[in-house]
Order: structure tokens, then C-alpha cells, then sequence
């Protein structure tokens, strides 16, 4: 069992593009926790704060803010301990200088890195280090470095509208940059070439990003470091994988060590990587991990989304009391496209982070249940990005002569490892075995129904392989306030990231919810008031 802290706050630096909103958040276990809300849920916002609609750059200027400096601002609370899997890892980080873990996706290998880094740096074996990663899973490591490495000063790069972070000329203990970014700042001459000493370098989705076309990774090999790691949800498959990785991970001088007397690369560099499957840790795992992915959308995305929620709100306001649930709907799903979230071209950050979880189960024989609520055929572009990892797909009104068909798939077919489910979708009341992996895509006007989907899905108390419930949520959106919401109304227990959620935590919200602590508009009753 893991003991977790809280109070740990991300703040930005002062030397920001745009003057930054701060907004405070908690972290638990990587929940970060959008801003607190009063006794009535409603979001509390700073006194300095300028509505939404009354100015509509305001989500901007957080995004904008370069770079972010992770502190800790509370007294540390509670004793943290790797699991035993995990200390395994960390000593092997340590020993060999050069390593791949590659443990399946959900096991903790950021975790894993992040207090490895703290350890090294505290104890003076190291001073610098530096973490690649993909750029939608930026929120995800600053939220494990501030849990993990709390005493550790960690800056991350950002560049929005051609200005580049003057990160690489700051003193930090911990760079946090985006492989896209990182590429662009080396070729275009922005960082000093003093700059490439490191003591540890790590580089997160390793595999997963080599196989991404848009993405230069020759840059890397002027990065040098005495500590090279490479995270990635399973190891190599082929000759030429196993190469195209590792000329990465291991400095030319150590390749050539390793390749002088061996032909075979998976037993040139077998030696250098670590495997663990689910299944090999179970016992030293909860059953049940809920996590919390919080995604930026790109400034072009935020901009559009901005405008789209000023017009809704203003839509929705003239209509008064006569808005109805229909209404409200409408108004979600333009949203969704304003942030382009089901886009044809997965250009939306959830899109991205579900396909980068996919890829990474099914790279590792996984299999996952991706619940998603949209009633309207917008599913449809998902499904299609998702078909290549073998799907089949339960919809609410799904013929019962289809179930048995569709359930037998996801459980015994091994070329099948996506179960793309509408959250009202009916089963057969059995576990899907073989899957062990929840995503939530999306989010509608019950919670409680999320919670019901799980236990359809997942009937037995204790699973046969540990779970991994994950949420995708959109920062600088509605999706921050109906967050805090539903936070605000859980008992403490359900806060736990290893207590499984049940539904009856989940109160249904009403009409007024949506409006006035979610929308931020005003209830039906405020409006009908104002009209008599």
C-alpha cells in the first residue's frame, strides 16, 4: 500500500508571457484537483479573477505562462514507499546506467523514475536531469514529480506562439520538455551546448514515440548523461526494433562495448531491459488504481473553445428558464467539437492520449474497456482510429442476439483487445475477463452511471489481474468545474485512489448543476426570479 501526500501545489514562474491566472490545485496520487468550490459546489474563483465571458483570453494566459517551476508548498504529510516491484526497478535504474523498463502500462514506471531521480539528487550522486516525454503526458509527469520528488526544483519547458521558455538558461534541478519540443529547441540553436551535460536523462513512451513519423529523435544523441533510462508498456518485437531503440538509450562508446561480440540484438541488449507483466507483480499491486489524466489543449484549440463557450453561455442566458436538458446537450457536444476531441484527424489531446493508452496495452497483450456516454454517432471517428488494435463496440441499444458475440470477442479473442462501451450499455452480469484497464473518454450528465458501467464490466470485488481505471479530463475547460463538483459531494473514503468507486457516491446532478456550477451561467430559478 502506498501512502500518499497532499498539498502539493504547481505554481509558475513570474517571468511568464502573459501575466498567469494561478489556480490552486491539490494533488492526491496523481489526482490533481481542479480549483476548491464552496458549500453549494460552486467554484471558488480568485478575487483578481475576471469572469470567463467578460474576458475571454483568461484560459489563455495560464497556457501561455513559460516555464512552470513544481514546488512544494505544504509541510510533507505521510511516509511514501515504492512497492517492492518498484524499489526492484529503482535498483536496477541504478546499477546498470543504461535501462529499458518496460512493465506493463498501469505498474508505475513514472513513479518509478521520478522518486529514483529524487533519490539520486538528494543523495548527491546526481545534480541535473532531464525527462522527455510525449506532450500530452506533460500534466501527468509535473503531477508525478511534485508527488514523487516534492523537494526537487523541476522546470517545464513550454512554447506557445514562437516564444521559446528561457528554461535551458535557468538553473533547475529537473527539466520536464516535450520530444517534439526538444528537437526544435537543439536544431534551432536555443540551447547552449554546455547545456547537454546531464546526469540523468530519461526517456518516457520511448518505443510508442519512435514510431511516430512527425517525431525527430536525432537530436537526442547529443544529449549526454551518466544515467540513460528508457520507459516504454512492453519490450521490442523485432531485430530492427531493438536497434532503432537502444542506439538511444546506450552512448555510441557503450554500443559498440555491448555489439562488438554479439549478433543478435535482443540478446545484445536483453541484458540492459526489465519486463514485468501484470500478472508477474498481481500480489504486490491493489486491486483497483484510479488515476486522473489532465490534457492542455493547444492554444488554437483553447482560443476556439473560448469562444464557443462565450456564445453557449450567451445562448443559453437568453433562453431563461425555458433551457432545457436537450439544451444543455447541445451545448456539450458543440463543445466537444470546439475542442475537437472526436476529430477525424485525432488532433484532439484526448483522442491522442486514448490512442497512446491503447497502443500501449495492446503492445503489452492487454485488453480495455473505453466507456464513453455521446448518444449522437460522434463515436463513430473514435472507433475508427481505435479499429487497428482489434475493437468491437457495445452500444446502449446493442441487439441482445449480438451480445453473446461481441462479449466472447473481448474475452477470448487475442487479436481483439478494445471493448469501446456505452456507460448504459447491457452485460451479461461476468466479468470481462482478460481486461484489466478502464479508460473514461468522455463525461455526461450522470456520474453515477460511469460507476455502474465499471461494476457491469467488473462484478467480482477482487479481479483476477489488477485494475487500472483511468479518466481523461480536459484542463481550462467545463470539465475543471464538473470536476470539482462531483469532488465536493464524495465522502472522504471515495478520494482514495485504490478505494473502488461505488455508485451510490455519485448523487445525479440537476438541471441548475450544470448551469450554474458547471456552465457558470445561472440556475432556472435565478432566471425566473429576474423575469417575474
Amino acid at each position: 500500500m502506498i501512502e500518499l501526500p497532499v498539498g502539493i501545489l504547481p505554481t509558475l514562474k513570474p517571468n511568464s508571457i502573459l501575466e498567469p491566472l494561478l489556480a490552486s490545485s491539490d494533488t492526491l496520487h496523481g489526482i490533481s484537483l481542479p480549483p476548491q468550490v464552496d458549500s453549494e459546489g460552486r467554484p471558488v474563483a480568485a478575487d483578481d479573477t475576471v469572469p470567463l465571458d467578460q474576458n475571454p483570453l483568461a484560459p489563455l494566459a495560464a497556457l501561455l505562462a513559460a516555464p512552470v517551476i513544481l514546488e512544494k508548498m505544504t509541510p510533507f504529510v505521510g511516509e511514501w514507499i515504492l512497492r517492492p516491484y518498484q524499489q526492484e526497478a529503482s535498483s536496477a535504474f541504478f546499477e546498470t546506467n543504461f535501462l529499458l523498463l518496460a512493465d506493463d502500462p498501469g505498474t508505475g514506471k513514472a513513479v518509478t523514475a521520478a522518486s529514483s531521480i529524487a533519490s539520486l539528487i538528494q543523495t548527491e550522486r546526481a545534480k541535473r536531469a532531464l525527462i522527455v516525454c510525449s506532450e500530452h503526458r506533460r500534466r501527468h509527469w509535473e503531477t508525478q514529480l511534485a508527488t514523487w520528488a516534492p523537494g526537487l526544483v523541476v522546470n517545464s519547458v513550454r512554447n506557445f506562439e514562437g516564444h521559446t521558455s528561457a528554461v535551458w538558461s535557468d538553473p533547475g534541478q529537473v527539466i520536464l520538455v516535450g520530444y517534439k519540443q526538444l528537437a526544435e529547441d537543439i536544431e534551432q540553436g536555443f540551447i547552449d551546448k554546455s547545456k547537454f551535460e546531464f546526469d540523468v536523462v530519461v526517456l518516457a513512451d520511448a518505443w510508442e514515440v519512435l514510431q511516430q513519423a512527425d517525431i525527430r529523435l536525432e537530436p537526442l544523441k547529443k544529449v549526454r548523461a551518466t544515467w540513460r533510462w528508457g520507459l516504454s508498456g512492453g519490450l521490442p518485437q523485432t531485430p530492427q526494433e531493438w536497434v532503432r531503440l537502444f542506439k538511444y538509450i546506450f552512448p555510441e562508446s557503450k554500443d559498440e562495448e555491448v555489439t562488438s561480440h554479439l549478433s543478435d540484438p535482443s540478446e545484445r541488449y536483453l541484458p540492459f531491459a526489465m519486463r514485468r507483466t501484470k500478472a508477474d507483480i498481481a500480489q504486490e499491486m491493489p486491486a483497483w488504481t484510479r488515476q486522473e489524466q489532465w490534457l492542455d489543449l493547444s492554444d488554437e484549440m483553447l482560443e476556439a473553445y473560448s469562444a464557443a463557450l462565450a456564445e453557449e453561455r450567451d445562448r443559453l442566458r437568453r433562453m431563461g428558464s425555458s433551457a432545457t436538458w436537450k439544451d444543455i446537450d447541445d451545448t456539450l457536444r458543440r463543445l466537444s467539437h470546439a475542442t475537437h476531441t472526436l476529430a477525424d484527424s485525432s488532433e484532439g489531446p484526448k483522442v491522442q492520449a486514448l490512442i497512446h493508452l491503447v497502443k500501449e496495452i495492446a503492445k503489452a497483450a492487454g485488453k480495455v474497456v473505453v466507456f464513453f456516454h455521446d448518444q449522437h454517432g460522434e463515436m463513430d471517428p473514435l472507433e475508427k482510429a481505435l479499429e487497428t488494435f482489434g475493437l468491437v463496440r457495445l452500444n446502449a441499444n446493442t441487439q441482445a442476439s449480438d451480445l453473446d458475440q461481441i462479449l466472447d470477442a473481448i474475452r477470448n479473442d487475442p487479436s481483439i483487445h478494445v471493448l469501446l462501451a456505452h456507460v448504459e450499455a447491457t452485460t451479461d452480469g461476468q466479468p470481462i475477463t482478460g481486461a484489466s484497464y478502464i479508460i473514461h473518454f468522455d463525461y455526461g450528465f450522470n456520474a453515477e452511471s460511469s460507476r455502474k458501467a465499471e461494476w457491469n464490466v467488473f462484478p467480482d470485488e477482487e479481479p483476477l489481474l489488477p485494475v487500472n481505471v483511468i479518466e481523461l479530463w480536459l484542463a481550462r475547460t467545463h470539465e475543471e468545474q464538473l470536476h470539482a463538483l462531483l469532488m465536493s459531494r464524495l465522502p472522504s473514503e471515495a478520494k482514495d485512489p485504490h478505494e473502488r468507486s461505488r455508485p451510490e457516491w455519485y448523487r445525479p446532478l440537476t438541471s441548475d448543476d450544470w448551469l450554474t456550477a458547471v456552465l457558470q451561467i445561472g440556475s432556472h430559478k435565478e432566471k425566473a426570479l429576474s423575469t417575474s
